[in-house]
Parts: C-alpha cells; structure tokens; sequence
C-alpha cells in the first residue's frame, strides 16, 4: 500500500511539473510574439509621424505639457 502511494505521489508530481513547463513555454512563445508585435506597432514612422504632429498641436495649445516632456526626458536618462 505505502509503495503505490509513493508512486501515485511521485506520477503527480510529475505530470504537475511537466503541465507547468509546458505552460511556461508557451507563455514565453505568447510573451515573445506579443513584444514582436507591439514594437513593428510602436516603430511604424506612420504612427510616429502622426504622433509627433498631434504632440506639437497639443504643446502649442498646453506650453505646461512640453515643459513635463522635457522634465520627463531629462530624468529618464
């Protein structure tokens, strides 16, 4: 009885171990493809442009919002 208990253990762990490495794996493929994504998004000059100009609308309308950015930009390097 004591020896099949140990085993029903022991296979437990086991395929709890295996379920959870194959979890992490393919949560690092999901992470991986997500980050691949979000920087083609966050790198298109398209976007960027656009961006920018409403970025320029905005700090000709709010001065106080350009001195953040720079405030911002300054203490991030």
């Amino acid at each position: 009885m004591r020896k099949k208990l140990i085993l029903f253990f022991k296979r437990r762990n086991h395929a709890r171990k295996q379920r959870e490495q194959k979890i992490c794996q393919r949560y690092d493929q999901l992470m991986e493809a997500w980050e691949k994504k979000v920087d083609r998004i966050e790198n298109n000059p398209r976007r960027k442009a656009k961006e920018s100009k409403t970025r320029e609308y905005y700090e000709k309308q709010f001065p106080e919002i350009r001195k953040q950015r720079e405030q911002q930009e300054r203490f991030q390097r």
